[in-house]
């Protein structure tokens, strides 16, 4: 960091103030009224400047410690509504506001169980969005949780093959009755008298 000595508030800089650290005399300024210093403990520390003919300062100052932090925010789920067995795609957004880089285990709770995991490297000041596919068996409510951020969505009753066909074998024969009344020459007439 760099310790600057200054007359008043963005006034002349003071050349020769005596630093001291936690009471323990560091330097002198320079001509510009400052010193640099450098410290890899974390903690408060106190800072003093004292010169002849100017009144004594002292201040405290934080130094952190070298640490990623992570924050999670936008959780998305899409679709809201799926039927069972089919996959919902869960996304989060993830960013290091910390002042290191560092690694991070992303997991994806799915009503109180991990349902999934990703491990993920973000630099300082970086970011990333964190996908996962989920599928569920039963139908309900479910509750999605990421570092976090919460969403729910809703598991349907799984399709039937059969209803599908039905519809199908419906479609068929209309297009067919269709195509003969059309094309094929038969008359309402006709039909009556086959039925």
């Amino acid at each position: 960091m760099t310790i600057e000595v200054v007359e008043a508030i963005g006034g002349d800089p003071v050349e020769e103030a005596e630093i001291a650290i936690d009471g323990e005399f560091l330097e002198e300024t320079d001509e510009d009224g400052t010193v640099t210093y450098s410290t890899d403990d974390p903690g408060t520390i106190k800072v003093s400047a004292t010169k002849k003919g100017y009144l004594d300062e002292s201040t405290n100052v934080k130094v952190r410690a070298l640490e990623a932090i992570f924050v999670y925010s936008n959780l998305v789920i899409d679709p809201l509504e799926v039927r069972a067995e089919k996959e919902a795609t869960i996304s989060v957004d993830v960013e290091n506001t910390g002042n290191a880089a560092g690694d991070t285990n992303v997991e994806l709770v799915v009503n109180g169980t991990v349902a999934g995991s990703q491990t993920i490297s973000l630099g300082i000041g970086e970011g990333t969005t964190v996908t996962f596919k989920h599928a569920e068996e039963v139908p309900g409510t479910y509750t999605a949780k990421v570092g976090g951020e919460t969403g729910t969505y809703t598991v349907l009753e799984k399709s039937s093959g059969l209803l599908y066909g039905l519809v199908a074998l419906i479609l068929a024969i209309a297009a067919g009755a269709a195509y003969m009344f059309t094309k094929g020459g038969w008359t309402v007439a006709m039909v009556q008298e086959k039925v």
